[in-house]
């Protein structure tokens, strides 16, 4: 009990301490370096107003912004703050297709349209609404007939990509070339948008592509020595290969994430004058009046004043801003290469090492007929051993080959509108 005790102590000290740890030391620097990535898209959406701090409060709070949007653009309800009837005081959010006349723009696919309540999904929203322990579920009635699953509104979420892709998907024809027509937006009377006074504005949104992972002529030179093997044994180390490379994808991922840039400019009598970051992120969230239940609508019209010459100054600004982003970016892969490949290394190194002692153990026996009965074990193994090695070198070939490519080329995703803003009908 002693020694058991003792083990209790020292195993956060010990037992969790990894081989490889010192190419990869996890500190409080590296978490908060991870988590500034990933607050660039919400820095530049957050609003001067606005409490939340945190990277992922923000991004909640965009989300949220995002999700009264679509139900004020209409097709969509959705009703945030919805007790549990299990358990009511804990809250999630209600999300569903629009009945009567009100035709979503799209449909997703985990909400099947026509049939009660099959529409209708549970979200969580904000990180601080979840309970201690996390629930699964939540019920829509008392009787507890109504049961759904409760989603994490986020990236990794089906209803979160259904929506990014069918707005994306939407807009597309209309918003991914210079504006050829001008969106006149019918909003609430206290709508923000407003204080531009119906005048035209001119956005340009830009994010860089995000990387492709790693594939060449090395993943066939790879299948290639894997003719020794049966067909289940081949798939298991492709598979194993698939993860690698999955996990060198998404380190890279972190070195070079996603960025979002974008920037807008209001029509003036002297001409196009640029809006400042804070009310660029106004238009971007569109951030809609919960007590104001009139829809967001929207028609096409004819553009009244030209805006291809300042979309192009735009993309100018924000090309340079990239440049600098990415060249920073590509500075911190290049340097953190070194000590990916080394942990690279030494797992291939590790697990061929492996191979090779169990090799050499069954190659010991004084037995001659064992000898013989484990020969062709023996000759798996030096197989294996040389697989890890050349899987560990076909990893590291690959992924140099992605940051090459990388360093070359700085890919981005533009859309251009040209937007006017007005107050609702009699206001």
């Amino acid at each position: 009990m002693a020694r058991l005790s003792d083990m209790n102590a020292t195993w956060a000290g010990r037992g969790l301490v990894s081989h490889l740890d010192h190419f990869a030391p996890l500190s409080s620097a590296q978490v908060q370096a991870l988590a500034d990535r990933v607050g660039d898209i919400a820095d530049r959406l957050h609003l001067a107003d606005e409490q939340e701090t945190s990277a992922a409060e923000r991004v909640e709070a965009a989300n949220d912004d995002w999700l009264r949007a679509c139900a004020k653009a209409g097709g969509f309800l959705y009703e945030p703050g919805r007790p549990d009837k299990s358990d009511p005081p804990r809250r999630y959010s209600g999300f569903w297709y629009a009945s009567g006349k009100t035709e979503p723009p799209f449909l997703l696919l985990d909400m099947a349209q026509g049939h009660e309540w099959d529409d209708k999904v549970a979200l969580l929203v904000r990180r601080k609404n979840m309970a201690v322990p996390p629930h699964r579920f939540v019920q829509f009635n008392a009787a507890g007939t109504q049961t759904r699953d409760l989603r994490f509104f986020d990236h990794g979420d089906s209803i979160h990509y259904g929506l990014c892709q069918g707005w994306l998907g939407f807009g597309d024809p209309h918003f991914s070339g210079q504006p050829q027509g001008e969106l006149v937006i019918r909003v609430g009377a206290t709508h923000p948008a407003l204080a531009s006074a119906g005048l035209p504005i001119a956005i340009t949104l830009a994010a860089s592509q995000p990387l492709e992972p790693p594939r060449s002529g090395a993943v066939k030179y790879f299948a290639a020595a894997l003719d020794w093997f049966g067909t289940s044994a081949r798939q298991n180390y492709l598979a194993r290969l698939d993860e690698g490379l999955a996990a060198d994808h998404r380190w890279m991922q972190s070195l070079i994430p996603t960025r979002f840039l974008a920037m807008a400019s209001v029509l003036t009598k002297e001409g196009w004058h640029p809006l400042d970051p804070q009310q660029t992120a106004m238009l971007l969230r569109a951030r809609p009046d919960p007590d104001d239940k009139n829809r967001i609508q929207g028609r096409m019209q004819k553009l009244l004043t030209p805006a291809a010459g300042v979309c192009s100054q735009h993309v100018s600004v924000i090309d340079a801003d990239l440049k600098d982003l990415r060249t920073k970016d590509l500075r911190q892969v290049k340097k953190a290469w070194t000590d990916r490949k080394q942990v690279i290394e030494a797992e291939g190194e590790t697990l061929a090492q492996g191979f090779r002692n169990r090799a050499a153990a069954r190659a010991r026996v004084d037995n001659q007929s064992m000898v013989n009965a484990l020969r062709g074990q023996v000759e798996a193994d030096e197989r294996r051993a040389t697989l890890a090695i050349l899987m560990a070198q076909t990893r590291m070939k690959l992924t140099g080959t992605a940051i090459a490519a990388a360093i070359q080329s700085h890919p981005r995703r533009l859309m251009h509108a040209c937007l006017r803003f007005v107050a609702p009908e009699g206001g």
